[in-house]
């Protein structure tokens, strides 16, 4: 009895799971098709390795690989998330592998990596988080701060163009961080910009819907999006699940 009861709560959990993810895509998607720029989807693209819940590829040559995370049992993400404390296994190596994986198969187009996860960073001070310096408040030591201190002002460095300097009291953290890439120094740069991450994200509900797409043109919206997924089953995958959800949706 025990068993066919934890088959069926994963099977359950299975069912949440793409549900976030297809709710999620297909809010991009609309999106991209308001602003003609959306030009095919794949959903479970090996070649984005784990970065796969679903893989957009647009008109402007960008390829939009997202991992879809809707977790309630723990409402905030960890640095050991991203860089595991013992083998260094975690966000950080699976996204670097799917941005190598995503330039060697899709050469032409420019890969951004997406982590949406409905979590946020911790601001406990007692979770793991490598300390290279002795100054540290124990408040201030907290994955929340790292990625305020470290992570947003990287991004804006690269964005203006301007050198980055970790702080001190940061340096260890971040340098597992660059280490656990297995990437060399001149792909770094491009690798942390193509990444980002999406924390405390809400599934779109219906008025996140109406208000991308006018509902007078519902119907052009969902015959394309029809021609787009027919294109998408060429890969031999099921798409039904995808199908129901999106349409299911889309339908007025």
């Amino acid at each position: 009895m025990s068993s066919r009861r934890s088959s069926s709560s994963g099977e359950i959990n299975a069912i949440k799971g793409y549900n976030s993810q297809y709710k999620a895509g297909l809010l991009r998607i609309l999106r991209l098709i308001k602003n003609n720029n959306f030009k095919k989807l794949h959903i479970v693209d090996f070649n984005a390795k784990s970065v796969d819940d679903f893989v957009i590829f647009t008109k402007d040559m960008t390829t939009e690989a997202y991992q879809v995370k809707n977790i309630e049992s723990q409402p905030d993400i960890r640095y050991n998330d991203f860089c595991n404390k013992s083998n260094g296994d975690g966000y950080i190596k699976q996204f670097s592998k799917a941005w190598l994986s995503l330039k060697t198969h899709y050469p032409d187009y420019t890969p951004k990596l997406y982590l949406m996860t409905n979590q946020y960073p911790s601001d406990n001070p007692n979770a793991y988080l490598p300390d290279s310096s002795m100054i540290f408040n124990s408040r201030e030591k907290t994955f929340s701060n790292f990625i305020e201190e470290v992570w947003l002002v990287r991004k804006r460095a690269m964005m203006l163009n301007e050198p980055f300097i970790t702080a001190s009291r940061w340096e260890e953290a971040y340098k597992k961080w660059e280490i656990t890439t297995n990437l060399k120094k001149n792909e770094l740069d491009d690798f942390f910009n193509s990444v980002i991450f999406l924390f405390n994200n809400k599934l779109p509900n219906q008025t996140d819907l109406d208000d991308i797409i006018e509902k007078n043109v519902w119907n052009e919206i969902y015959i394309e999006f029809l021609q787009k997924i027919d294109e998408a089953n060429s890969q031999n995958i099921n798409y039904k699940p995808v199908q129901k959800i999106f349409c299911n949706t889309l339908i007025r």
